[in-house]
């Protein structure tokens, strides 16, 4: 069953596999809750459900900004910060439905990678500003298309890697390019270990995240032209330098 997404008034339709929009509407609901209790993030409303045909109904959030956006603005340092905190909260509060749970499958992450729940797709994309407010809000609490979208459970690096590969893999003439994406990588990065309960190796968190962008790489040259694919090999290679020089363990 193919997704589809749409519209309709102040609501926003989503129709997808019955499998996925059950991991989406248990993950949407609990994460809300974490949301509610810390202040750190917000999550739409999941106003109606229809698992066993797919069918998910949120409420529209006006004045919504992706960070993919606001990361090329003054402030971008508090904005890295603040969804690194959120992303923490996350991986130590949420509980999937334990009927639901199902494990990263790849080839596994070094073992000084913690195991946590997972967003799945913490894309800048799917992390929002709101305009007047300021709120963050997480959306698209499914896994990430190119890897598993039922995933529940995995390495952190999972999260952290879908949060940080998108900065570097930018079109070379996006408009909304972000600049110096090694800057904001590492801010992200580093704000997610100074915060977090033990030391994480974020040199094990970087291999990992190689590793990962590795097995995109074929999935994605499926869907740019060859001169799209060829201008993003610097990026890819500046990516790489980039992972292979973060700190050793640091918390």
């Amino acid at each position: 069953m193919g997704n589809r997404v749409r519209r309709v008034g102040d609501r926003l339709c989503k129709q997808q596999d019955p499998a996925v929009a059950a991991v989406e509407a248990d993950k949407s609901r609990r994460a809300r809750a974490i949301g509610e209790e810390s202040g750190l993030f917000r999550v739409p409303p999941l106003v109606e459900e229809d698992r066993a045909a797919g069918r998910l109904v949120f409420a529209w959030i006006p004045d919504l900004r992706p960070l993919q956006h606001a990361l090329a603005d003054d402030g971008w340092e508090a904005l890295c910060d603040r969804a690194a905190t959120a992303l923490r909260a996350v991986h130590e509060a949420l509980r999937p439905d334990p009927a639901l749970r199902r494990d990263h499958s790849l080839a596994g992450a070094p073992g000084t990678v913690p195991i946590a729940a997972l967003h799945g797709d913490f894309s800048p994309s799917n992390v929002l500003v709101q305009a007047g407010t300021g709120d963050l809000w997480i959306i698209d609490w499914a896994g990430a298309s190119w890897l598993d979208p039922r995933l529940t459970h995995g390495p952190i690096s999972i999260d952290l890697a879908t949060f940080v590969l998108p900065l570097f893999w930018q079109r070379p003439r996006d408009p909304w390019r972000i600049p110096a994406p090694a800057r904001r990588a590492r801010r992200f990065l580093e704000a997610y270990a100074d915060g977090a309960a033990d030391t994480l190796d974020l040199r094990a968190v970087g291999a990992h995240c190689i590793e990962l962008q590795e097995r995109l790489l074929p999935e994605a040259r499926r869907h740019v032209s060859r001169p799209g694919a060829l201008a993003r090999w610097p990026l890819v290679a500046r990516s790489r330098w980039f992972f292979r020089r973060l700190p050793e363990p640091h918390g």
